[in-house]
């Protein structure tokens, strides 16, 4: 995402010098493949760049939302310790991260989880242990109306302040709002259990698109996202799609275009219910015939 989707800002704004690690079926960069790629890094040759940043994203949008889990984020620690370099995690969505882990450990161990105390925080330190920098979207899974937060130790946080206003990044007059929402979001909602709950609608929403001929679910990561096309040529595409948005808006849903051979990316969260979920799957349905 870093690399992609943020119109070159570490080059244009810093000079920085990316360097790509295709990632695995889960979202994970290849041990192996860091190693080769930081050997084309040695701090000690003139010829080379100084790698000094890894960057992993948690869930992972380009696998469809897949949990990078805690076993290989040491390893990927382990890796930056020994070389030397920082670790930041693109979090947007880490808690949806850590609510499948947290799951997970409820299934062992059932215990009381609020807000986002109990199971979900120590899943969440768990997948973030050892790591410099964390970025986590208030406005996505937490439904908060914008915002996000960093985090790390003060020192860096204090370089983040800065950096913030060199590019224009204050926002004085509707921060505390904002932070409110946050602070609302985090401390008084049971988020353990609206995280699992998304995590249901998408899994009915897959299952059900699984069921329809002429439909193919192309990315799922087990959590809130899924990356959906057609399995037909393309030339009805767009005719389908079309068909199917319109039958979704007669039951007052709204859908985006046909995203051509990317299909659509679908997303629960907290402004979706299962109803939507249900007038969803018989558009497609009506629309595909």
């Amino acid at each position: 995402h870093l690399h992609l989707w943020e119109a070159g800002g570490p080059s244009v704004l810093f000079g920085i010098a990316q360097r790509t690690v295709p990632v695995d079926a889960f979202g994970q960069l290849p041990i192996s493949a860091l190693q080769a790629s930081l050997a084309l890094s040695d701090p000690e040759d003139d010829h080379c760049c100084r790698t000094k940043l890894i960057a992993a994203e948690n869930t992972h949008g380009a696998r469809g939302g897949a949990v990078i889990g805690a076993a290989y984020m040491k390893e990927l620690v382990t890796l930056c310790r020994e070389r030397r370099v920082r670790l930041h995690v693109d979090g947007a969505r880490i808690l949806n991260a850590a609510a499948v882990v947290a799951e997970a450990a409820s299934n062992e161990e059932r215990c009381e989880v609020a807000a986002f105390g109990g199971k979900l925080g120590k899943a969440a330190r768990q997948l973030l242990d050892g790591v410099d920098t964390v970025s986590v979207c208030l406005s996505k899974g937490l439904g908060c109306p914008g915002g996000a937060i960093i985090a790390g130790d003060a020192a860096t946080i204090n370089e983040c302040r800065r950096l913030r206003k060199l590019v224009g990044g204050s926002m004085r007059q509707a921060a505390g709002l904002l932070s409110a929402a946050g602070l609302h979001a985090l401390r008084e909602r049971d988020l353990f259990a609206d995280l699992k709950r998304d995590h249901e609608l998408m899994r009915r929403l897959v299952q059900g698109f699984e069921q329809l001929q002429g439909v193919s679910v192309d990315l799922y990561g087990g959590t809130n996202m899924a990356v959906v096309s057609f399995t037909c040529d393309s030339a009805s595409t767009i005719d389908r799609a079309a068909r199917i948005a319109d039958f979704a808006k007669l039951s007052g849903l709204r859908i985006e275009s046909y995203l051509g051979q990317g299909g659509w990316r679908f997303v629960t969260h907290r402004g979706v219910q299962q109803e939507d979920v249900d007038v969803l799957l018989d558009a497609f349905a009506r629309g595909i015939v």
